[in-house]
């Protein structure tokens, strides 16, 4: 209760924060069309119709799809990863989880330094996926080959922490960087459509990486049944057999997962160059009042 209620109080001060911060740019932001259609079922469809027309946008979303649900699954096999693999303790596993979130956290304030060195969002996103991706892996497979102390050894818990911190700290470049490519896309759809369409695009990223994180929660659930891990209690009597093929499976999830996103994301195709030229073709129509609302 003490955990939940510490977390919900942080929910809502995070939202309060965040809408008191905001406020003051609701006078700037882009007012609709006046000859708009009405709101109908039929605009919605057609809308999410001329969205997915937008190729960048199809790439986005599939490989954030992919990278969210494989991080819903290792979010949910963590406590048993902790418990039956690291041999750690309830209390140890509760150093773990909140040193993991604060990565998260610096790596979405690092994000806008790191995409400056790294030069164009696309690499910068790719970049935050295979960094999340090698530093989760890393730790179980180092143990595996016989590289890490053993169980109960003083240094287990700082190292797994250490590394699962900066692990995370790329999933917060990525989530950054997606809201930032994402406003790139609503001026692709501007360009294309001449109207701007913020909503649909960071609902759908929205909603995608709560359905991702909820399969990722179903997968956690098969990966436990066959590992042979679910239902067990105890973990000095495990199995060696078992844990191998839990680790096996928990350890290559992230790699792969990240590489075929990769692959997917490869071709998104909005660089600097492209954006600039975006904005300039927009701003031409604005200047020229050709830039009327066109119905999708």
């Amino acid at each position: 209760p003490i955990f939940a209620l510490v977390f919900a109080s942080l929910m809502v001060l995070v939202i309060w924060l965040s809408a008191l911060g905001t406020h003051s740019e609701i006078p700037r932001l882009p007012q609709p069309p006046e000859n708009i259609d009405p709101l109908r079922l039929s605009r919605l469809f057609k809308e999410i119709k001329s969205s997915l027309q937008i190729q960048p946008f199809r790439r986005i979303i599939a490989a954030g799809f992919l990278f969210s649900a494989m991080l819903g699954t290792m979010l949910a096999l963590v406590i048993f990863g902790c418990t039956y693999f690291w041999g750690m303790s309830s209390g140890e596993i509760g150093t773990v989880i909140p040193v993991s979130i604060l990565g998260v956290i610096v790596g979405t304030i690092i994000t806008r330094p790191v995409s400056a060195f790294i030069g164009e969002k696309k690499q910068t996103y790719m970049v935050g996926m295979v960094w999340f991706a090698v530093f989760s892996s890393s730790t179980i497979l180092l143990r595996l080959v016989g590289f890490f102390p053993a169980n109960g050894h003083w240094s287990i818990v700082p190292l797994v922490t250490t590394t699962n911190a900066i692990a995370y700290m790329g999933w917060g470049v990525c989530s950054a960087i997606t809201a930032s490519m994402i406003a790139d896309l609503t001026d692709e759809h501007e360009r294309v459509h001449r109207v701007r369409q913020e909503g649909i695009y960071y609902g759908a990223s929205s909603l995608m990486a709560k359905v991702a994180s909820g399969f990722g929660s179903f997968a956690a659930g098969i990966i436990t049944d066959i590992s042979g891990v679910a239902g067990l209690s105890d973990p000095v009597l495990i199995d060696p057999a078992v844990i191998l093929r839990f680790c096996l499976l928990w350890g290559t999830l992230p790699l792969v997962v990240c590489g075929i996103a990769v692959f997917v994301i490869r071709n998104y195709d909005i660089d600097h160059v492209r954006h600039a030229k975006i904005l300039q073709e927009i701003d031409i129509r604005k200047s020229t009042g050709k830039h009327l609302y066109k119905k999708v």
